[in-house]
């Protein structure tokens, strides 16, 4: 199901970021990090989520905060508590399926957002950018 690199980026992040982390992915099924990690994401399949007795109008709700977060809602991001956006393959084919743009030059900002996985996979660039959390005024 998936590529030796896929597994191999999978592993990086199983070494690379908390156990409890929560990561912003596509939806896909298949998706590499949250079937090789466990690692909890914002938004799983949604028939799946159907399928388990989650509400529609719930899951439809998740879709577009998860869209909205990858059009650059920083505000979606933390109410969220995402630690880590994703930027593949899979997250440019729900961006198609869902027909917008992923904001790249917000998750380029290196005051919110750092990047910290960069490679290309199987002629696919995967990025990983672990998001940063505004300190707070003493």
């Amino acid at each position: 199901v998936w590529s030796g690199e896929e597994i191999e980026m999978t592993e990086w992040v199983r070494a690379n970021t908390a156990p409890d982390s929560v990561s912003l992915t596509g939806s896909a099924h298949n998706h590499p990090i949250p079937a090789l990690t466990g690692r909890q994401r914002v938004m799983g399949y949604e028939g799946w989520l159907w399928s388990h007795g989650i509400n529609w109008t719930s899951i439809s709700a998740r879709k577009k905060a998860e869209i909205a977060m990858y059009k650059g809602n920083y505000t979606l991001i933390q109410n969220y508590g995402v630690d880590y956006v994703c930027i593949g393959p899979y997250e440019r084919a729900f961006a198609q399926e869902n027909h917008i743009k992923i904001n790249d030059a917000v998750f380029n900002d290196t005051a919110r957002f750092e990047l910290i996985y960069d490679k290309e996979i199987t002629g696919e660039g995967w990025r990983i950018y672990e998001v940063k959390t505004p300190s707070i005024p003493a």
